[in-house]
């Protein structure tokens, strides 16, 4: 993840939370390059967390997800 993607992602996960005090938001960080974690492991740690909504920091969102999700594409 480049330095600004991270910069953004931290400030999301700082953020959010006093926006919307009435949700409860988690953290999933990516610890290596898109691949097996990515599409067999976080979606198995999503699903547990059951979540209504997802947000992908990256368009490499696991094929097999939960659903509802949203992506961000940067630098468009």
């Amino acid at each position: 993840m480049s330095l600004g993607m991270r910069a953004y992602a931290e400030e999301i996960a700082k953020r959010v939370p006093g926006v919307a005090p009435d949700l409860e938001f988690a953290t999933f960080v990516r610890e290596s390059a898109p691949g097996w974690n990515e599409q067999i492991r976080l979606p198995r740690l999503l699903r547990r967390a059951d979540p209504r909504l997802v947000h992908h920091l990256s368009v490499y969102a696991p094929l097999l997800g939960p659903r509802p999700f949203v992506i961000t594409i940067h630098d468009l």
